[in-house]
């Protein structure tokens, strides 16, 4: 099972050809060893930004053998006690971001991001950030 969730952010500048060399390196590596998921909405996020046609398919390709979680049903209930306490102790995100969180958390996969957001609720001992 993947264990490090690739934010948006992350997806980005790789798409872009604007990571340093060596975290490029780490997370192609990662993507060949099938270390590397998404949540449902990074994978809306990053394909919704595609520019036209022939770049919403490759995206579409290159994302899809990753692993991608997503908030069941049955967790619905969880993930509101686990957003409505990140709210309780200071947090000022989104849902996107809350839900990603929660996912990191309850797969217990290490997060990838540049979103300071995620940053704050490392803090609180909830998720663990990891640099590649």
């Amino acid at each position: 099972m993947a264990s490090i969730i690739v934010d948006t952010s992350v997806w980005i500048d790789f798409f872009r050809g604007s990571l340093p060399n060596d975290t490029s390196l780490s997370l192609s590596t990662a993507i060949r060893e099938r270390q590397v998921a998404i949540t449902d909405i990074i994978r809306h996020e990053i394909l919704v930004g595609a520019r036209n046609e022939r770049d919403y398919s490759e995206l579409q390709a290159l994302l899809s053998p990753l692993h991608c979680h997503r908030i069941q049903d049955q967790e619905l209930a969880d993930f509101d006690r686990f957003a409505w306490n990140l709210k309780t102790k200071g947090f000022r995100g989104k849902y996107t971001d809350a839900s990603i969180a929660y996912l990191a958390h309850t797969h217990q996969c290490a997060l990838a991001s540049f979103d300071h957001y995620f940053k704050f609720i490392e803090k609180l001992g909830l998720i663990q950030m990891v640099a590649l």
